[in-house]
């Protein structure tokens, strides 16, 4: 028998947002889904923006949804960083990002780790270079994510897992990765919900990334057909979800007959 949906680990672009649009729907979905008290948390890759900000954005579209409960892969990766009280970080972020790093020690001479994301608005030739003569000189490689290309209204686009991978090819060795598929990410998520990995439902449009995350964390997935969820080239050697939706809009009467059915199975062996 099936665990009960006690919690939802939700993406972001592509799922609930898209283009700078609310998907028709999404926040009725989030409304239902807090009314019938199912705990919620939003995971994202996306390394722009920093929770007050994506909070604020989502607030504009119709959301309500707090800060708190909103998860990056940037927070994630400057939460292990600033563990290490003695080791020092170089940072090739977006400025808008820069101050969740204000934990760690930053150095422009040899780090002990290179940190690289969202290079759209910051990349030269330069920067990369110095990312790599740092990374072929020792300093660990750590990566908010490794998303090879993101979607918007005009189509595909290459997003900073495209120059990490370059970078990788050029030292000879990967980067560790801290947002999704990361089964630490995942975890945490876990933790903050206090919930076990069968009550939970990961929700996203990526193969990659969030169906693939779910599988290797023993958690149930649902792929959204929007966002990536459309592209011909959303792999799907990430495995396969346990549900498919057309939009975030269907997912509280699926999560009501989920737990509608485990309810009267119980009542059945009771």
């Amino acid at each position: 028998m099936s665990a009960p949906v006690r919690a939802i680990l939700c993406d972001i672009d592509g799922t609930l947002m898209f283009g700078g649009s609310a998907i028709p729907g999404a926040v009725e979905a989030i409304s239902e889904l807090r009314v019938a008290g199912i705990a919620l948390r939003f995971l994202t890759n996306i390394s722009s923006l920093a929770p007050n900000a994506l909070a604020a954005r989502l607030s504009q579209h119709g959301f309500d949804i707090q800060a708190e409960e909103i998860e990056t892969s940037v927070t994630a990766c400057a939460s292990l960083l600033a563990r290490d009280v003695d080791r020092t970080v170089w940072l090739l972020v977006p400025d808008s990002v820069r101050h969740l790093f204000d934990q760690c020690s930053q150095t422009a001479r040899n780090p002990d780790t290179v940190v690289v994301t969202d290079v759209r608005h910051g990349f030269s030739y330069a920067a990369m270079n110095e990312a790599y003569l740092m990374l072929s000189q020792g300093a660990d490689f750590v990566v908010p994510h490794r998303t090879m290309y993101s979607v918007d209204k005009r189509g595909r686009y290459l997003d900073a897992g495209a120059f990490i991978a370059g970078l990788e090819a050029a030292i000879g060795r990967k980067a560790t990765v801290t947002g999704k598929p990361s089964a630490t990410f995942f975890n945490e998520a876990l933790r903050t919900v206090g919930c076990g990995a069968g009550d939970v439902l990961v929700v996203g449009d990526d193969m990659l990334t969030d169906i693939r995350g779910a599988a290797d964390c023993g958690m149930r997935s649902v792929l959204v057909a929007t966002g990536k969820g459309t592209t011909p080239h959303n792999s799907a050697s990430a495995g396969q979800p346990t549900f498919l939706l057309s939009t975030i809009a269907s997912l509280p009467a699926l999560v009501h007959s989920l737990n509608r059915k485990t309810h009267h199975a119980a009542d059945l062996t009771a």
